[in-house]
């Protein structure tokens, strides 16, 4: 790989508050930084001069460092071209105590980035018969979930969970406030019932981590395999995704996690970890080396037909007819001639988002960052904006 770098720092974006900064000087606009790096990797492709990547990276790396104050955390970031030429872009430190640099192969927690893979495994059990987009998942659930269906309402459909028009409660609708008992599989089994047979399908969009949960006990019911071991099975080790997995809290490598006050300053405190046993709508560990490579097979449709993907891509509607911006699985934005599908998640630890823009430039990019609420859609649509 080339690595290069570039020591830039003009402004801070945050979600919560602008600064303006001081320029960092360098000796030389290619010197290297001890908090940024960008690595370059081309693989089926016709290779760059080495003069044209140069200006590439250092262009990128400029527009990425003034969206995190340093010394402190960071980002990492893929921008995938068509034939899978992947450039990987990375600032700040995956632990500040340590002063480990965050790389290409650094892991994040993907909170709910997960749910494309989870969303994708169902897709696969529908492209192979196994299943349908209109059954009731009565049919799919195991019977210990206590769904049965009414007669004021229709059933709720698989299509359903992976559009959230189900209308099923979200165990996680108080966020991160949300009590650390209610956070486990048995509270969300013994609550399940209950949530299923009250919901009204299809009447509204609603955004509820409990219908990716439920997809992974249908994953489950249908395969007679452990949901974990069967996205394994399925959709890493199958592409070679070899630092991503869905670990126990305990076993997780993921970079620490810090927020910012908001206050503009550069004052970055460890984030208090709340962890999650719930698995379906998040759990998955990655970094952008795996999603980059894992990502781009997708969008190709290596992974999944190219037809169910632009399914999956396709607003969702409800039953009168109204279509929202959420596909089954892939969060959809219209950005004038162009659009995005792809998704983003946050928790404690991190703030991710993994898309395609395609249209008059199509390209992919993904953001992985180890700060709380950083505005990792903007630095994504900064990035397609500025050089695409």
């Amino acid at each position: 790989p080339v690595e290069l770098t570039l020591g830039a720092n003009n402004f801070r974006l945050h979600r919560y508050a602008f600064s303006l900064r001081k320029p960092r000087r360098s000796n030389s606009c290619v010197a290297r930084n001890r908090f940024s790096s960008s690595y370059l990797v081309m693989t089926n492709c016709v290779r760059y001069k080495t003069a044209d990547t140069s200006i590439v990276a250092r262009y990128l790396m400029a527009l990425l460092e003034p969206f995190f104050s340093q010394p402190g955390p960071g980002a990492s970031a893929a921008i995938i071209k068509p034939r899978h030429d992947i450039l990987f872009e990375n600032i700040g430190y995956s632990d500040c105590q340590t002063g480990d640099e965050i790389t290409p192969r650094t892991i994040f927690e993907l909170a709910s980035v997960s749910k494309v893979f989870t969303a994708t495994a169902v897709m696969k059990l529908v492209e192979s018969a196994t299943t349908d987009l209109g059954t009731p998942i009565n049919e799919l659930l195991p019977a210990s979930c206590g769904y049965t269906s009414r007669s004021d309402v229709r059933p709720i459909k698989l299509r359903d969970l992976l559009q959230h028009t189900s209308g099923v409660i979200d165990y996680l609708q108080d966020g991160m406030y949300t009590d650390p008992a209610k956070l486990t599989p048995d509270y969300v089994n013994q609550m399940l019932g209950d949530w299923l047979n009250t919901a009204t399908p299809g009447r509204s969009f609603s955004y509820s981590n409990t219908n990716y949960y439920l997809l992974s006990l249908i994953i489950e019911n249908l395969c007679n395999e452990n949901y974990v071991d069967h996205v394994h099975r399925t959709l890493f080790d199958r592409h070679g995704l070899s630092n991503t997995s869905i670990p126990n809290p305990s076993e997780s490598r993921a970079a620490k996690g810090y927020y910012n006050l908001g206050t503009g300053v550069n004052e970055i405190d460890s984030s208090a970890s709340i962890h999650v046993s719930v698995f379906g709508d998040g759990g998955v560990e990655s970094n952008v080396e795996d999603l980059g490579r894992w990502w781009g097979l997708f969008c190709d449709g290596q992974i999944l037909k190219r037809d169910t993907v632009d399914l999956m891509a396709t607003p969702g509607m409800l039953d009168d007819g109204t279509t929202f911006n959420y596909g089954l699985g892939l969060q959809v934005e219209r950005l004038g001639f162009d659009r995005w599908f792809g998704h983003n998640g946050s928790w404690t630890s991190s703030t991710c988002v993994m898309g395609q823009y395609s249209g008059r430039s199509d390209c992919s990019i993904i953001v992985l960052s180890n700060e709380l609420a950083a505005p990792v859609e903007r630095i994504s649509k900064y990035l397609w904006r500025t050089h695409w």
